[in-house]
């Protein structure tokens, strides 16, 4: 809920300035069209370093070309967000912005706009995943800490020092507790998330703020339910939880595992299809409570365990990327680039020794290829030699999970 958001804000990984300009136009779009059943409802972010970003509102494609400043990022990208009807909050405000800041911290995961209007800072924070979507929620716990009273001795020292100072900055509270800056960030977010700590996005200065007069109980909030401390259990079970195998779809990844519970005495075979805004689809899942209510009662915990298991090697592989290519057997990757007719989409996954590829007009029927290789490293060479094609063109990376 609020304290998962409010942590995850430390977790920023772009940063983005616009013109109030640029958010008035995004606010009439919205305001004069209605969203289409089953098409897109997000907006992407076309990140260029050295160029003001672009933004995409889906699935109109309307382009709005940002009168903000140029993106001080390191790499090209395009980040996908949700929840932008939310947006409209900030109309009333808007006419007393001077500047607006977005920081994003990937596709499909929470967003925070702040508006600088003088004296006052306005920052709203978007989930952008609905209470519903369990999938998506469930990937977003994956990039927060769980308990850990081994590490309790930090957060108290941070917190000690913050409670002193009322307002301070990550590097002098790291200063003052003799922490590493990575320790104290990461003692920072426990406290956030124990409603000890609150961090300001837009001035990036962490107040002793505690919601409650009492440290809240952080292993009583660390899940959402009963089943979603199941799985956990599974997940800290060696091996009971195994990714048997995961096949990449034009749209989606069928991934396929199995759960071990030993309680049971059984494994179960679970299987779902995940989409590119995270929603999971055509799930076959072998536990008995899933048999008797399917999803009517929410997910069960090996379903729960299996989408958390990929949601984990998903953040594992965005941390590693382009770090080691020789390790890898499965990967998927989508690239953009825009022109002045439309954008062009290009879809390249890895599956052992299948390469597939797909590429096309956005909103047309994309053609498509298959090919095979007698080896994983014949099949990964090949992979990779698109890539760098790709990225040498000037395609910019929109992969789902890309940080």
């Amino acid at each position: 809920g609020f304290l998962q958001v409010q942590s995850a804000a430390l977790l920023a990984d772009a940063t983005v300035e616009l013109a109030p300009i640029d958010l008035y136009n995004v606010l009439r779009q919205l305001r004069l069209n209605a969203d289409q059943k089953g098409s897109g409802r997000g907006i992407r972010f076309e990140l260029v370093p050295g160029e003001p970003p672009r933004l995409v509102l889906e699935p109109w494609e309307v382009v709005i070309e940002s009168a903000g400043a140029p993106y001080g990022g390191r790499r090209a990208r395009v980040i996908r967000v949700w929840g932008r009807r939310r947006l409209m909050l900030l109309r009333r405000v808007l006419p007393f912005a001077d500047a607006v800041t977005v920081h994003l911290l990937g596709t499909g995961l929470p967003s925070f706009i702040s508006l600088n209007c003088g004296p006052l800072t306005f920052t709203l924070g978007l989930t952008g995943f609905t209470a519903s979507n369990w999938s998506a929620a469930l990937a977003f716990d994956v990039l927060l800490p769980r308990p850990n009273p081994g590490e309790d001795a930090d957060a108290q020292a941070v917190v000690a020092a913050l409670a002193e100072a009322q307002v301070a900055s990550l590097a002098s509270l790291a200063k003052a507790t003799g922490l590493k800056p990575a320790d104290a960030r990461a003692a920072l977010q426990r406290a956030c998330q124990r409603g000890q700590v609150m961090y300001d996005v837009a001035s990036d200065r962490f107040r002793h703020r505690p919601l409650v007069g009492v440290v809240l109980d952080e292993v009583g909030l660390a899940f959402r339910g009963e089943r979603e401390k199941q799985a956990a259990d599974l997940l800290a079970t060696a091996d009971a939880v195994k990714i048997v195998r995961e096949v990449p779809h034009p749209g989606s990844t069928e991934v396929v595992g199995d759960v071990a519970v030993a309680a049971d005495g059984r494994t179960y075979r679970v299987s779902f299809h995940l989409d590119d805004e995270g929603r999971v689809s055509r799930i076959e899942d072998t536990s008995p409570f899933f048999r008797q209510h399917g999803l009517k009662h929410g997910p069960s915990a090996p379903l729960i365990a299996l989408r958390t298991a990929f949601a984990q090697r998903e953040a594992e592989r965005a941390a590693n990327r382009g770090k080691d290519r020789k390790r890898v057997q499965v990967e998927a990757r989508t690239y953009t680039r825009r022109h002045p007719r439309g954008e062009t989409v290009h879809a390249v996954s890895l599956d052992r020794t299948i390469v597939r590829v797909r590429w096309g007009e956005r909103g047309e029927p994309p053609r498509q290829q298959r090919l095979h290789f007698d080896s994983v490293a014949d099949a990964r060479a090949a992979y990779f030699e698109r890539v760098d094609a790709l990225e040498a063109k000037g395609f910019l990376d929109a992969s789902a999970g890309g940080r």
